[in-house]
């Protein structure tokens, strides 16, 4: 069973009480578990007189960008803006990431904010330095975690817009319950949502099923032409060029999800997704079993997350990048 500190929430309810004006923060490349966890608190500081904004280091997904009280989003401000902003309001939050590198050129900003932080997350290692700290690591998402916590709370009235974001991170980072969705609380939750008014199959649609013609061509030459399979260490890996992306018009989002393909191959238990940016190599890893998949990122790739999916980067070519995961991988294959 999930349990809340009691003193955390009380604490963070009284700050609510004494605030006009509150920031949220979430990561790059923002998921919908980032931007829902935003806009849901957006709709429930609404129902309490609360105004809100949220900063996103880079543009967010196209199919993420009809939910509700999105027009609160800045996206890829410059620090002195977003500076601007953190003066202005009387508490800082931050969602679905847990150091301040994940929000890479606003990392400062964070590091010497002197106003309340309030923190809200479910990956593990936390070493953000927050006034208060939610941090659980058992539940499905950072949306599930901040409706069991607002929920405590008698004075925010929720209605379908806060219960639609609620209901976005809880699909896209459980996979529509595909996994880290195995204790019973997460589906009371969404019987809640559901008794709030959302319309489940219609977010299934925008989510999953609004995707342009070029991400599905991009997804389809990915597959055929930049997957590598590594059967007898029971691992695949995608790596994308800047020039495949460049060809397919990438867009932030095309490439979300393409890592767990490769899981779907029969004996497959380890994979990787490899892209290429400007001035280093975004890494995804996704793993089944008890490979955990966080340490290797953390140990070898400047990176963490869940035991079962987690994110890195690399400062060196996409090439040696590949090239120094092969290896990593055959020292860990009796543990995949």
């Amino acid at each position: 069973m999930i349990k809340l500190n009691r003193t955390n929430t009380l604490q963070f309810f009284n700050l609510l009480k004494e605030t006009e004006n509150v920031l949220i923060f979430s990561h790059v490349n923002p998921d919908g578990d980032a931007v829902g966890s935003s806009l849901a608190l957006v709709a429930a500081f609404k129902s309490i007189n609360i105004n809100t904004k949220v900063v996103l280091p880079n543009r967010a997904p196209e199919n993420l960008r009809w939910l509700p009280n999105f027009e609160c989003i800045v996206e890829g401000l410059s620090k002195s803006n977003v500076k601007a902003l953190i003066e202005t309001s009387d508490l800082v939050i931050c969602v679905d990431f847990n150091q301040s590198s994940r929000v890479e050129k606003y990392a400062a900003l964070l590091d010497e904010c002197t106003k309340p932080i309030v923190l809200i997350d479910h990956h593990q290692n936390p070493k953000l330095n927050a006034t208060i700290s939610f941090t659980d690591t058992s539940v499905s998402s950072t949306c599930e975690l901040v409706h069991l916590i607002l929920k405590q709370n008698p004075d925010i009235i929720f209605n379908e817009n806060y219960a639609t974001c609620i209901y976005v991170g809880i699909i896209t980072d459980t996979g529509v319950f595909s996994y880290s969705s195995s204790h019973a609380e997460l589906f009371q939750t969404v019987i809640e949502l559901i008794n709030l008014g959302i319309k489940k199959d219609y977010i299934t649609q925008q989510i999953y099923n609004t995707q342009s013609e070029n991400r599905l061509r991009f997804l389809g030459y990915t597959l055929n032409e930049r997957m590598i399979v590594m059967p007898e260490l029971n691992t695949a890996y995608i790596f994308l060029t800047l020039e495949d992306q460049k060809k397919f018009n990438y867009q932030p989002g095309d490439a979300e999800n393409f890592v767990n393909y490769p899981l779907t191959i029969k004996d497959i238990r380890f994979t990787a997704l490899f892209q290429e940016r400007e001035n280093d190599v975004k890494i995804s890893f996704r793993s089944e079993g008890q490979f955990k998949v966080n340490q290797f990122a953390e140990k070898y790739f400047n990176g963490g997350g869940h035991v079962n999916a987690a994110g890195g980067k690399s400062h060196i070519s996409i090439t040696e990048t590949l090239e120094n995961f092969i290896k990593h991988t055959k020292e860990h294959a009796h543990e995949i």
